[in-house]
């Protein structure tokens, strides 16, 4: 709860297990306090485990586009809508909520990154952090005990002659599940009103590997959505209505393999975002009844 400088943590049921701030919350007792400085807390990731939690904390006052009084369901839900795009930390806790480092961009007490996109928590206490650099570029780094493992980062995608024809943008660059690889999406833009000409999926399979291209489409309605253990990746399709979700499965190759439907019940508008963790699970969050849900699709 970014408004209200805290964390509520969950281990199943409705009710939070403990609550993480910097001071104690008003109101239920009951629930457990850990005291942490948080900030503003931002992006989260727990490891399957539990014993490993990382929780982004920005360096700055932040604008407050609406209030702590507001309704649940007046609050935005967009990727980085609550925060301006600020410098920010990341604290690393144990599973007993001790403080074990605070993460740099290159690893415990560095300066930190100048805009986080998502975290992903792996085996072994590795944590995956998509984010930028102070170049512009998008990048994926990996950390385990606060050292810096490996970093992928975007290139100058499309051929010379694209680049010059076209607005060359970056959409996504994520990790594969062990983060021995990454899967980037890059979209060509006409210049003349900025409308897609191209979309190109590429592999990278290291840090210091020559990037794949494996995918050409020129569908707008076709979107990038994650990559696969394999090697391969995911584009979604949505229904104009948003009453359902096509996930095509492509191979390491970028061969078109299969698709996998999934159907949004009853009231389309209380269904939010849809996403996948580092394991290729995926999971919808619901906004019903002035209750946050979140499914886990099987």
């Amino acid at each position: 709860d970014p408004a209200r400088r805290l964390v509520r943590v969950f281990s199943g049921g409705d009710e939070p297990g403990r609550i993480l701030s910097r001071t104690p919350p008003t109101g239920d007792t009951t629930v457990r306090h850990s005291r942490l400085d948080l900030r503003i807390p931002g992006w989260i990731a727990i490891d399957s485990g539990g014993d490993h939690v990382f929780i982004q904390s920005f360096e700055a006052e932040a604008e407050r586009p609406y209030t702590p009084e507001q309704g649940v369901q007046e609050r935005p839900s967009a990727e980085l809508s609550l925060i301006k795009r600020l410098p920010s930390r990341i604290l690393h806790l144990s599973e007993t909520d001790e403080l074990l480092g605070v993460l740099g961009m290159e690893g415990y007490d560095t300066a930190p990154f100048p805009a986080v996109r998502r975290l992903l928590a792996g085996a072994g206490g590795t944590l995956y952090v998509l984010h930028e650099t102070s170049e512009g570029d998008l990048a994926i780094s990996s950390y385990r005990e606060g050292a810096l493992l490996n970093r992928f980062t975007s290139f100058a995608a499309g051929t010379e002659d694209e680049r010059r024809k076209f607005f060359v943008e970056w959409e996504a660059l994520v990790p594969g599940p062990d983060g021995s690889f990454a899967i980037g999406s890059v979209v060509l833009r006409r210049k003349a009103n900025y409308e897609m000409a191209e979309r190109l999926i590429y592999r990278i399979d290291g840090p210091n590997s020559e990037p794949r291209e494996l995918l050409r489409t020129d569908d707008p309605s076709d979107f990038f959505a994650w990559s696969r253990a394999d090697g391969g990746f995911y584009l979604i399709n949505s229904e104009e209505d948003g009453s359902r979700a096509l996930f095509k499965i492509y191979s390491p190759e970028g061969e078109y393999l299969n698709n996998r439907l999934i159907v949004f019940p009853e009231q389309r508008a209380s269904w939010r975002e849809t996403f996948f963790n580092l394991e290729g699970q995926i999971f919808s969050t619901r906004l019903s009844l002035g209750q946050y849900e979140i499914y886990e699709w099987q």
